[in-house]
């Protein structure tokens, strides 16, 4: 059966970050508590906000922010805030860059990024937040209209 332009873009995106070396674990849904004895850490779940729809010239429009958590560990050798910023700089090049999820989308912007600090600073969430953009002809939300 075929899926909804959405869903395949969300599934692009899971699939975008579980190409990630870095990260460990990948998670489809708003964060939840993990268990620190069987986490492998970094690892990322992702998330999309309400959606606003739209239409114009037969073609509807999507738009969402699409949120992703990666959650970090201490190391010696780097700090969460170095971490942070490694993973973000990751997140972007493979988001905004996978054909998959470009493929799937009519367009995906980086809004903002923030750092939380979790346990006296002993683990970290960084959170990212994109703005996208899905479009498929109108009534048919199978087929994307990449504005055709």
């Amino acid at each position: 059966m075929a899926k909804q332009v959405k869903t395949l873009f969300m599934d692009a995106v899971g699939t975008a970050i579980r190409g990630m070396p870095s990260i460990k674990q990948v998670k489809r849904g708003q964060t939840i508590p993990v268990d620190e004895e069987t986490a492998s850490y970094p690892w990322a779940c992702f998330f999309d906000e309400t959606e606003i729809k739209t239409s114009k010239n037969r073609v509807a429009f999507k738009e969402f922010d699409l949120i992703v958590h990666v959650w970090v560990k201490e190391k010696r050798d780097i700090t969460l805030d170095e971490q942070l910023d490694i993973m973000d700089a990751d997140l972007d090049k493979v988001l905004l860059t996978n054909q998959n999820v470009l493929d799937t989308s009519f367009r995906i912007d980086p809004v903002s990024t923030e750092k939380f600090y979790i346990d006296d600073e002993i683990r970290a969430i960084g959170q990212t937040v994109y703005h996208v953009i899905c479009c498929h002809r109108w009534k048919d939300p199978y087929d994307p209209a990449k504005g055709s």
